[in-house]
């Protein structure tokens, strides 16, 4: 065979390897888009849900969503209503506990403390409205139904009249839903669930695909389909071939 035939050869190997590799690689690069919407913020009309802490008392809200397909999480996007008496749009809570399960309180998909990012809204008498982003560690998660949980929140400001009990979530315009919501209130030691008619304002983001599927079981990692194997068994033979060269006779 010519060099140049071997050339040729090398090009179109080269060409079909690439594109086996794009194939297999191309279904974990995808685009961040809304999974969930739970609906919009209704401030300044809308009921609200504490989520705070104090000395005497833990406040914790959970609230039901439905992935339709197997999707990586990213964030979290939520509705917060702060009441200040001292007039200030400081954005809190600085951190909030978090939690995703499959029941009500759940944490079996993940959990933590984390930083919120704020975008200060809407201001109405003492009550500032803010967009809070809660990152997640992307989550590879199955279509299913889940639980979001908010709770244990700080303040970086103390009211005079309601300190470090002044941050709420923020419920959806008409404040009715489908009874899926619950608030969970720890006073002095005693424990009380309630179900709520409110309907917590957030959205859920990531990357849908087969990329998916922790749910139910913690964090996982996704499962490649069997063409996406055999894309790559392709692939990886095609570049052993590149180095292949028969031996000249004499």
């Amino acid at each position: 065979m010519t060099t140049r035939a071997l050339t040729t050869r090398a090009s179109s190997l080269s060409t079909i390897a690439a594109a086996g590799m794009f194939c297999v690689l191309g279904p974990a690069v995808q685009a961040d888009s809304k999974l969930y919407d739970n609906g919009a913020d209704g401030f300044p009309t809308s009921k609200y849900d504490s989520f705070s802490q104090s000395s005497a008392s833990i406040a914790t809200v959970t609230e039901d969503f439905t992935l339709t397909t197997a999707a990586t999480l990213d964030r979290v996007v939520f509705a917060e209503l702060t009441l200040n008496l001292n007039g200030s749009e400081a954005p809190i809570p600085a951190t909030i506990k978090w939690s995703i399960g499959t029941s009500p309180f759940g944490t079996n998909i993940d959990s933590g403390t984390l930083t919120l990012t704020s975008t200060a809204n809407r201001t109405s008498g003492p009550f500032h409205d803010f967009s809070e982003t809660l990152s997640l560690p992307n989550l590879p998660m199955s279509a299913g139904k889940y639980y979001l949980t908010l709770g244990s929140a700080t303040d970086t400001l103390s009211s005079p009249t309601l300190p470090h009990n002044n941050d709420y979530w923020s419920a959806t315009s008409g404040a009715s839903g489908d009874g899926e919501a619950k608030f969970l209130s720890t006073i002095t030691g005693i424990t009380t669930i309630s179900t709520l008619t409110n309907e917590p304002s957030f959205q859920v983001y990531g990357a849908a695909g087969p990329s998916g599927g922790g749910g139910g079981g913690g964090r996982g990692t996704g499962v490649p389909e069997p063409l996406m194997l055999w894309l790559l068994l392709g692939g990886l033979l095609s570049l052993a071939w590149l180095g292949y060269r028969p031996t000249r006779s004499a």
